[in-house]
């Protein structure tokens, strides 16, 4: 949820994250704020995993879910963006595709 609600309320940082040619890639705060975000993400794709040796699969499945509706709701491409609130969609979207949303905290 926090993905979503990053990429909607921050769609300039967004577009220019996924853009290399537009940052310094070898940047030690580039490297260092890439793994903070990633380890956020697992973090919470953690407690989705049926076991740790999936952990990995679901972090990337997860984050392909998030980004991927953030990229379709910035580019209206999902009519339910024309409410301005990515959240409820993206709550209701995620619980069809995992059948669970991750515990802040959990595992």
């Amino acid at each position: 949820m926090a993905y979503v609600r990053f990429a909607t309320t921050h769609r300039p940082y967004v577009l220019v994250m996924f853009r290399p040619e537009l940052y310094r890639g070898d940047d030690p705060r580039v490297a260092a704020a890439r793994a903070r975000a990633f380890a956020v993400l697992r973090d919470g794709a953690r407690s989705l995993a049926p076991d740790p040796a999936q952990e990995r699969a679901f972090t990337i499945g997860a984050w392909a879910a998030v980004h991927g509706l953030a990229d379709l709701w910035l580019s209206g491409a999902v009519p339910e963006s024309a409410d301005g609130d990515a959240e409820p969609f993206a709550r209701s979207m995620l619980l069809a595709v995992f059948g669970h949303l991750p515990r802040p905290g959990a595992r």
